[in-house]
């Protein structure tokens, strides 16, 4: 099985990058940003369930995040996230991009969330859960 983590991530990553109005993505959280909006890609998790003997279901749980800067009161970064927030779920729930260029049998975006947060700054942040699929026998 060649379905891994740092496969999944990079081909999400891929698929974000071609995205206008991100200013910076990145496949893990780092301290803090230097441009915003910056969309992070995380693992949570995953989970495994045996359909047989022989073959298997692993379900992974990604975050893609969407950070904007508050600062300087920025009436319009709610706005901006939500609005990339949109665009996101509009390409990777694309049907071309189900298979996340063949890196898994399917994927499903599942559910999206705002909130606002401190870090380096005031942020507004829109969050939306990533689940991907891949099946395979275990030999």
């Amino acid at each position: 099985m060649a379905t891994k983590y740092s496969n999944i991530i990079t081909a999400i990553d891929g698929i974000i990058a071609t995205i206008s109005g991100v200013k910076e993505h990145y496949t893990y959280e780092p301290q803090q940003f230097t441009k915003y909006p910056a969309v992070t890609i995380v693992p949570v998790g995953h989970e495994e369930s045996y359909l047989s003997l022989r073959d298997t279901r692993r379900i992974y749980t990604f975050i893609i995040r969407v950070y904007g800067q508050m600062d300087n009161t920025r009436t319009d970064t709610q706005i901006t996230i939500r609005d990339l927030v949109d665009s996101i779920i509009d390409t990777v729930g694309l049907q071309s991009n189900i298979t996340l260029g063949g890196t898994c049998d399917y994927s499903e975006l599942t559910t999206a969330n705002f909130k606002f947060i401190t870090r380096e700054s005031s942020l507004f942040v829109g969050e939306i859960t990533l689940k991907v699929q891949k099946s395979y026998a275990r030999l």
